[in-house]
């Protein structure tokens, strides 16, 4: 039987190589939208003004204030706390599942979930998302040991971690906690000791409600499609692997297998919640569907087998797309950038095929881990630069403003119309407001310039990429 536990190496490269790719570069990137509100609502905190976005996510907003405080106003101070929280995640899954689920099944879950393309994305970036995940990877994996044992240092625990889901989103939290401990209750043997840990996490998610947000912003993952279009761009690494999940799970909640119940309570938990710990745990139970798959009398090998060479296809197009798209945009660069990335894609997609009709597991596995990070590396830090020059004009708005400021001294004020506004640029004003004329919303006399005509006025142009100079509505007021 295949133990990872017995490959230090590899775990320890694997984890070695996803923290570098998680960590190196995280300011790289302009905030994005959804990172956006996090910051200003942190911004606001650390002024004292919490009340200027009653709206965001509370918790994350707060961590997100403590962030700067630590390390700067900027992309590192606002994207660290939820990177700590997602390697905390990690952490507190690998201790307290092993203990439960074993060892080897634990480290391959963590390993594909550390490896999808989803927490390769939302792990580098600031979001509500991960926080959510950290308090329900708690509740779950300490809710199996108080169930067994009663011990009042668990219910500790758990009750800590509810607090936290229910700062974080009260009623995203209730989605999860009502079908998760309902279903424990009324399917697992022991499942009359959850009304305690029950009661009081529900409790505390209804407090929170009558003073923070039930459904608050600062999240990725929502209810809409593009949503579910990003959990299964997020499952693409393991997509051969997850219908014989749910075939496996039917057939053994029909036995009332104890880990079935678990498994199914916390993935309809966390489906109702939006939250990634159906993702999370998805990836640990296909973890256990690979030892499978290398055992005799494995039923569902066809399936893996199929779906994993379907894959590979379906990457070659989406390789072939990005090429070409790079070319269109950035010629002779955008393409070669692009190419290296969708070579890695394309061989280690293969070589993984070739692994699983040869039954080499060692070469499944390393394609399927390292291939992903490497993979992911390459598109980090090769082809989203591409994309970073689109979108990071926000960050470059503040820039031009102080040199036309410098350039005409009798200018007092300035303003951003409507057509501009976005709260991303609004974080970049904010935190560089000391070397910036006074921002004016009023409609007083403005003085509009171009920077090829500064005293004829017209408008403000600003290089946007392949677009070149396309107009930016700022108004400077006289």
């Amino acid at each position: 039987m295949f133990r990872i536990s017995e490959k230090p190496w590899l775990l320890g490269l694997f984890f070695i190589l996803n923290l570098l790719t998680l960590f190196f570069g995280i300011d790289f990137f302009a905030l994005f939208h959804f990172e956006a509100s996090l910051a200003n609502a942190g911004l606001a905190l650390m002024e004292g003004g919490q009340s200027i976005h009653p709206e965001v996510s509370f918790l994350p907003s707060f961590m997100t204030a403590g962030g700067m405080l630590s390390a700067g106003t900027n992309e590192w101070g606002v994207r660290l706390p939820s990177l700590i929280a997602y390697v905390i995640t990690c952490y507190f899954f690998f201790f307290w599942g092993r203990k439960v689920f074993g060892p080897d099944a634990v480290l391959l879950g963590l390993v594909f979930a550390c490896s999808s393309f989803l927490f390769m994305f939302l792990g580098k970036f600031a979001n509500a998302d991960i926080w959510l995940l950290l308090s329900q990877t708690v509740i779950l994996t300490v809710s199996i040991h108080y169930i067994k044992k009663k011990d009042f240092p668990l219910l500790g625990v758990i009750v800590l971690a509810g607090l936290i889901g229910a700062l974080v989103s009260p009623g995203r939290q209730l989605l999860f906690l009502l079908p998760f401990f309902g279903i424990l209750w009324w399917k697992h043997p022991e499942g009359k000791n959850v009304l305690l840990p029950f009661s009081i996490s529900v409790g505390m998610s209804l407090i929170a409600s009558v003073f923070i947000p039930i459904f608050p912003t600062g999240f990725l993952i929502g209810y809409n499609v593009s949503s579910l279009g990003v959990l299964l761009l997020g499952a693409m690494t393991i997509i051969g692997l997850i219908p014989p999940v749910f075939i496996h799970l039917w057939n053994k909640l029909r036995e009332g297998e104890e880990l079935a119940i678990i498994s199914g309570a916390v993935l309809l938990g966390g489906l109702c919640s939006a939250s990634l710990t159906f993702h999370f745990v998805l990836c640990f139970l296909a973890g256990k569907q690979f030892i499978g798959y290398f055992s005799k009398g494995y039923p569902y090998r066809n399936w893996v087998k199929v779906l994993t060479i379907l894959q590979v296809i379906a990457f070659f197009f989406v390789g072939m797309y990005l090429m070409l798209t790079g070319f269109d945009w950035y010629r002779g660069e955008g393409f070669r950038k692009v190419l290296m990335f969708s070579i890695s894609g394309w061989g280690f997609g293969i070589a993984c095929a070739v692994g699983l009709f040869m039954g080499r597991h060692m070469t499944v596995l390393n394609c399927m881990s390292l291939g992903a990070v490497i993979t992911s590396f390459l598109f980090w830090f090769q082809v989203f630069p591409l994309y970073e020059i689109e979108r990071n004009y926000e960050k470059d708005i503040p820039t031009y403003i102080t040199k036309q400021a410098e350039l005409h001294p009798d200018l007092n004020g300035y303003q951003v119309t409507d057509e501009l506004s976005s709260p991303v640029l609004d974080f970049y004003l904010e935190i560089q407001k000391d070397g910036l004329p006074q921002q004016n919303k009023t409609n007083q006399p403005y003085l509009t310039i171009t920077s090829d005509s500064l005293n004829q006025g017209k408008q403000l142009e600003i290089l946007r990429g392949r677009n070149g100079f396309s107009p930016i509505l700022i108004r400077f007021m006289k």
